[in-house]
């Protein structure tokens, strides 16, 4: 009887608790969907058919690959798909800021949302996902707004800064006349902060330009040998200065590369960058130049600080730079890698690293042969 009795009351609150759930899924403001491990959709929210403009019965039992499918800025079917990726490997999905997803109405508008899919499992076997999403198309627009004013703001600093660094340079050649040492180590001075503010004003044009969609592509025939030389004799200064050991491992018979040829010397240009900005006086940085299979393998390793292993996960984060590296040198962004990661995604690329803390670091990037 005693038995009974138990298995009375935990009917009674497992019922309570089904309803319970079953408010909460009701009432959330926020768009909900579940699937099937099909990705055939079960379930829906009121917020979700709001958001959506569709009425359940077009919804329920319909594929949500189809019917529900994620879209890029552009209008395309978006290349990651939440719900698949969740499906597929078990894990949880969010969607992050500058690589919108968008979902498309009945009506045929769409809306950027902020998303999270994640897998049902149950004893180990994943039985379905749900999917949480909000309009953020309020928010996006003040991103856009900001974008805008940072990309104006940009473009007006490109002329003065142009003019301050070409009549510096002038003046340190003589053309103004004979200078005193002082004079010049003044006009040094300033050359190198113009540079550096040229070199901020660039990397804000380009973090603009990636999260407006804005990058056009000029693509075209390039040398990959021709493009890594021109980066490394723009740096030839502080190479010099440091007195650095440069060591080129480029392959013979190397492809030609149908690419953008500026987008291309960006990727290359931060990469060395940070190798010459991060490897102590006297070490070296080596440039390798490889084909592997339809794509050119680029290296760029150092004998530098490394990075550290709480850091290796945010080393592409926008702004994001590790304690040793604020350490070695106060005045870097953070910008760089976020814009060759971004980049590359765009470009079907991919880029990744290894390192050891205080030996070195090793960049290595895939570009497609033919963009």
């Amino acid at each position: 009887m005693v038995h009974i009795m138990k298995r009375m009351h935990n009917k009674k609150r497992l019922v309570v608790s089904s309803k319970k759930l079953e408010e909460v899924f009701l009432s959330a403001a926020t768009g909900l969907i579940v699937t099937d491990r099909r990705g055939v959709v079960t379930m829906l929210n009121p917020e979700a058919l709001r958001l959506l403009g569709y009425p359940a019965r077009e919804i329920i039992g319909k594929s949500a690959f189809e019917r529900l499918a994620m879209e890029g800025r552009e209008g395309k079917k978006a290349e990651k798909q939440p719900l698949k990726i969740a499906l597929m490997t078990g894990k949880r999905f969010k969607q992050s800021h500058p690589n919108r997803l968008y979902y498309r109405k009945k009506s045929g508008d769409t809306f950027p949302v902020a998303l999270t899919a994640a897998p049902i499992v149950r004893k180990k076997k994943i039985i379905g996902a749900v999917v949480l999403f909000a309009d953020i198309s309020e928010l996006s627009k003040k991103d856009d707004e900001k974008d805008e004013f940072i990309s104006f703001v940009a473009h007006q600093l490109n002329t003065p800064l142009a003019i301050i660094g070409l009549n510096t340079e002038l003046m340190l050649r003589g053309t103004g006349g004979r200078l005193t040492k002082d004079q010049k180590k003044f006009l040094t001075d300033t050359l190198e902060a113009s540079k550096r503010m040229a070199k901020l004003v660039r990397d804000l044009l380009n973090v603009s330009k990636i999260e407006l969609g804005t990058i056009a592509a000029d693509i075209g025939e390039v040398e990959p040998r021709e493009a890594s030389e021109t980066v490394l004799a723009e740096f030839r200064d502080i190479i010099n200065k440091k007195k650095l050991s440069i060591e080129r491992k480029y392959d013979t018979n190397l492809p030609h590369l149908l690419v953008d040829k500026k987008l291309l010397n960006i990727i290359i240009e931060n990469l060395v960058s940070n190798a010459l900005k991060y490897t102590p006086s006297g070490g070296r940085v080596t440039v390798g130049l490889k084909r592997k299979g339809s794509y050119l393998l680029i290296t760029v390793e150092d004998t530098g600080v490394g990075i550290p292993k709480r850091a290796e996960k945010k080393v592409f984060d926008k702004l994001y730079r590790a304690d040793n590296a604020r350490e070695m040198d106060g005045e870097g962004t953070g910008l760089g890698l976020y814009i060759v990661q971004s980049f590359l995604v765009r470009a079907k690329g991919k880029i990744w690293f290894t390192s050891r803390l205080g030996k070195g670091t090793t960049f290595y990037v895939e570009v497609p042969i033919h963009q």
